[in-house]
This record gives C-alpha cells, structure tokens and sequence, in this order.
C-alpha cells in the first residue's frame, strides 16, 4: 500500500504561530493530523468543540481532528486562540463515494433475538465508556497496517444485509485466511481482548491521544489486557468468529470516539 502525505502550512495572524494541517482536503470519515509550532500552546476548537493538545517538543504540539463519516461535505474552520489573539485557518470535507454492498449472513446475525440485543447494548456501553478515556500518546511513528494482505472491504461502505440496508462500514477488511498473524498498528497498550456479538473475539489497544485499534474476528488471542505492545508486534490470529462470512480480518479506528478510516491514519506523518 501506497502512503500520500498532504502537506499544507498556514501562516499565522499570530506573531510566531504557524501550523501544519495534513491533509486540508479530507474526505468524509477521514482523520487530519494539526501540527502547531508557539512559544505557548493556543486553544484549539473544532466543530465547536474544544480539542486536545499534545506537546511533541518545546514550542511544538499536535491536535487530531477526526471527521464523522455523515459530516456534510463543505469548508469548516479550525480556530487557535492565544489570549486575544485568534488564527482560523480551514479545511475541505469531501464526499465519500463508494458502492454498497450487499451481504448474506444467518437471520439472527441480521435481526438479533431479545437476549441478543441485550448482550449487545451491554457491550455498546462498555465499548463507548473506552472511548472516552484519553490517556498520553503511546506511538512511535507512523502507523502500519496489521497485515500484508489484499484489502477486501474499504471503510465507508453502505452494507446491505439480506436485501436490508443496515449500516456503514466503519473499518476496513483484509484479506486472511485463518491463523494469519496480525500485528499492531503502533506501540500502545492492550485495554480489552473479549468475544463480543458482532466481532467475535475482539481486541483493542489504545495507542493514546484518544486513537484505538480494534481488530475483529479473531480465532486467538496472543496478548492480554494490560500487555504493552510494540509496533508491528503480534497481538492474534485472524479467523472469522462473531458476524462474519468467512475468515478475514476487520479494523477499526477510534479516534476522540468517532470511527475513522485506518487509511487516513496509515498516511499522517507522525
């Protein structure tokens, strides 16, 4: 796979302040990478939200701005204050095109029973509480990708189950076939390795800076929760537990809690 970095640098009203925003064209569900360099840290607000800043090195820092997959495509502006001085520079969301897909799976996968949906709003909530935790970054340059292998399914697609459209794709799929190891994304910490409804077995490491990686359908597990992983380091085996049709491997991307394309995170130059 092909990484393209997009480089843009704003010059600031602000004596001193320049940023980097990559990219400024991003597309919907995609995940920008802002680099500040200031002798003081500004406050950063995106989407009238507050955003979290990381210093990198003296006078340097960094903001993530994840892009909901359903945001209106259009010019949104990402302000940085420093006392009564304030910097707005922008960026260009652009529609996501991709054809649906249609999909034939058991009807309880499609149409879970009443126990069923229990389980799975239990695990909606444990999984949305997880993302809520923000700890200090724990990666150690760019991220990779967790097998060499064919990309089956790209993130965004509109699912069809059983001629019923049901959701989006928020991962992306490899090709695997069972035992295949699968390796993390970056350095972080294994905060969760369960069976859930729809992943199967399913584990997650917080890379810190509010991204996650999820990977699913797992047959195995080789690491455990609180284990530190390094990049590129096994962390299980690929099979096709929980929804799935076959063996292969799903990743997901959290980032600040929003789904995001791991292609995006795959090309930021951290």
């Amino acid at each position: 796979m092909t990484a393209v970095i997009f480089l843009f640098l704003f010059p600031s009203k602000g004596e001193g302040l320049t940023t980097k925003l990559y990219p400024a064209d991003p597309l919907q569900g995609d995940l920008c990478l802002l680099k500040i360099n200031s002798a003081a840290a500004p406050e950063v607000s995106f989407m009238g939200k507050g955003v979290m800043l990381y210093s990198t090195a003296p006078g340097e820092s960094m903001a993530l701005l994840p892009i909901p997959v359903d945001t209106p495509p259009g010019r949104y502006a990402v302000t940085l204050e420093e006392g009564e001085k304030k910097t707005t520079i922008f960026l260009t969301i652009r529609q996501r095109r991709v054809p649906p897909v249609h999909l034939s799976l058991p009807p309880e996968k499609v149409k879970p029973g009443p126990e069923a949906m229990k389980r799975i709003e239990r695990e909606r909530r444990m999984l949305s509480r997880l993302w809520r935790r923000q700890t200090p970054p724990k990666w150690a340059g760019p991220f990779i990708a967790p097998v060499q292998s064919e990309i089956t399914s790209v993130f965004g697609i509109p699912r069809i189950m059983n001629g019923i459209r049901k959701s989006i794709h928020r991962g992306m799929d490899y090709r695997a076939p069972e035992g295949t190891q699968v390796r993390a994304l970056n350095s972080g910490q294994v905060v969760l390795a369960e069976d859930l409804y729809f992943g199967g077995k399913t584990l997650i490491i917080d890379h810190g800076g509010g991204i996650y990686s999820v990977y699913m359908h797992l047959s195995a597990f080789l690491k455990s929760p609180g284990d530190r992983v390094k990049k590129g380091e096994a962390v299980g085996l690929s099979g096709k537990s929980g929804r799935a049709t076959g063996p292969h491997l799903h990743l997901s991307v959290k980032a600040g809690g929003i789904s995001v394309d791991p292609a995006s995170l795959y090309s930021l130059p951290f």
